[in-house]
């Protein structure tokens, strides 16, 4: 979560930045650690919205969205 906080090109997004500033970590974090249980075989279901209605508001490019899934991999 601080790596993807703290990151320059991520928070280049204004809106993407505007979140980082408000967000509630620990709910970032509960949401982030439920999708990627659910999605390696569970048992945990994820219980946010869809990604798409989930952020639409940050308006994520493609190199944006790329800066993120290295942050991921890369832990």
């Amino acid at each position: 979560m601080d790596r993807w906080m703290a990151d320059g090109k991520l928070n280049a997004n204004k809106a993407v930045s505007r979140w980082h500033e408000r967000a509630q970590r620990p709910g970032f974090k509960f949401l982030v650690v439920q999708i990627v249980c659910s999605l390696t075989g569970g048992p945990q279901q994820y219980t946010g919205r869809d990604m798409a209605t989930s952020h639409k508001h940050l308006n994520i490019d493609e190199q944006q969205w790329e800066t993120f899934m290295g942050i991921f991999n890369a832990v």
